[in-house]
């Protein structure tokens, strides 16, 4: 599905709340391992059912944000996710009746036209994280079509509510003028924190994520020059190394 302004503004929304926050607004990560013979099949029904779906959602005041990301490459193919799902809940306790629009807005279809969740379309879900969004930049010069890629850099850190706030004052606004200067190919950042899972086998509890406008700037941003002493309050508090992954941006819906 095309990226629109929608992307824009939604992404904008949910990653400018400060951190802790006692708002309701939660986000889910959740992430798919769909067979390969399936995968297009499952996307599709995502573009003409389910984005229809989320769009009442959000026309309804459950939702705020909605996306499918599919991710490039890995490893360990076959024993890990190849989707990422993801929804804000304008209310985490009201999520009431959000997947039964579909009914509503296709009666004459089949449930199993629309169904993406059978056993034919692999082990659901995979894992599921709560996160609540924290800082947000991107390049004065963005345009409705400039965020096509996704690169999730995953933090392990012994304070993550420090580090993700670290993040935002200190590395937000270096990366804003580094955009803004044309000395990186990356249009925009932001970061969440998890909330849920945590715990020793879970490999991370803060998330970042860089968006660009190609697989290839994914792959190759450029190089930043950083000042002396850049990292140190990075370094007191996160654990390394990040583990980062990229996603290709198949379909949004957002608040207008």
């Amino acid at each position: 599905m095309k990226t629109t302004t929608k992307l824009i503004m939604a992404i904008a929304m949910i990653v400018t709340m400060s951190l802790p926050s006692f708002s309701q607004e939660v986000t889910t990560y959740m992430y798919r391992h769909i067979p390969q013979d399936k995968l297009n099949e499952v996307l599709e029904k995502e573009s003409k059912y389910w984005s229809k779906v989320a769009r009442k959602a959000i026309d309804n005041g459950k939702l705020s944000f909605w996306a499918v990301f599919v991710k490039v490459g890995g490893f360990d193919l076959p024993n890990s996710h190849n989707v990422l799902y993801v929804n804000t809940f304008k209310d985490i306790n009201d999520q009431d009746g959000i997947w039964d629009l579909a009914e509503e807005l296709f009666p004459d279809t089949k449930p199993e036209d629309y169904n993406t969740w059978g056993a034919e379309y692999g082990r659901g879900v995979e894992h599921m994280m709560f996160v609540q969004t924290g800082g947000w930049q991107q390049s004065a010069s963005t345009s409705s079509e400039d965020f096509k890629f996704l690169k999730m850099v995953y933090h392990n850190t012994n304070s993550p509510i420090d580090f993700v706030n670290v993040e935002k004052e200190h590395w937000g606004p270096f990366i804003k003028k580094q955009m803004d200067a044309g000395n990186t190919r990356q249009v925009a950042w932001g970061n969440s924190l998890v909330l849920s899972p945590r715990g020793p086998k879970v490999p991370f509890n803060s998330i970042s994520y860089d968006l660009y406008k190609s697989l290839g700037d994914a792959l190759m941003p450029g190089t930043l020059v950083l000042p002396d002493g850049f990292w140190a309050p990075f370094e007191e508090i996160e654990a390394l190394p990040r583990m980062e992954m990229i996603y290709s941006i198949y379909a949004v819906e957002g608040e207008e």
